[in-house]
């Protein structure tokens, strides 16, 4: 367990990288997708600090090294690594989780997670974010008020992840929990927050034309 390792200090750094990637997740979504213009050092700063955080916690966290590795395959699986930026930012991720494995190796085995552990975390994960893009895709291609709700809200992972809770009490935990839950709520933020800014510039080039 985290807090095993490093305290409360390790389980707030934690929950703290899981609302950062939530973050930098959705900023390099729109910088491909959306053709958001950013300088390229925040660009690359920007994923410096999600790759050598994600992959610390990787490292000594079975929780998040299972589900960052599940995620990487769901989205390579989904054909969603259409762009360089997106390359880029995995193999900085993987490179990092490689380079603190092979430090703690050397400096201090023991607090490596047990892979056995995340190997069960990402079959689980894999498994029902999958499943959870399948009802998000079926909600707006049939829409009903059912789907809508679970598609539209992604509760698969959410009860996917509190259920992990109670079945697997020595591997998730409850700041588990809060910590996806935030990485959900920030990716979501940061989505609205780009939308707001692009509705602002429509409205002030309408104005101008007027």
């Amino acid at each position: 367990m985290i807090v095993d390792s490093f305290g409360i200090a390790g389980m707030i750094g934690l929950v703290a990288t899981w609302v950062y990637q939530g973050f930098d997740l959705k900023f390099i979504d729109k910088i491909v997708d959306d053709g958001m213009k950013v300088p390229g050092v925040v660009t690359w700063l920007a994923m410096l600090v999600s790759a050598i955080t994600a992959g610390f916690f990787m490292c000594v966290d079975a929780f998040t090294g299972g589900c960052v590795i599940a995620l990487i395959i769901g989205m390579i699986v989904a054909n969603k690594i259409d762009a360089r930026l997106w390359f880029v930012q995995i193999i900085l991720v993987l490179g990092s989780y490689i380079g603190f494995l092979n430090f703690f190796f050397m400096m201090n085995p023991g607090i490596i997670a047990n892979f056995i552990h995340v190997l069960i975390v990402f079959a689980i994960v894999l498994v029902f974010s999958i499943l959870d893009e399948v009802v998000h895709d079926a909600s707006e291609k049939h829409p009903s008020r059912v789907l809508g709700v679970i598609g539209g809200w992604r509760l698969l992972m959410k009860i996917v992840v509190v259920v992990m809770w109670f079945v697997l009490p020595g591997i998730v935990t409850w700041y588990h929990v809060v910590a996806w839950l935030l990485f959900d709520i920030m990716y979501e933020i940061e989505a609205r927050h780009g939308k707001d800014r692009g509705n602002e510039s429509m409205i002030a080039s309408k104005v101008q034309d007027a």
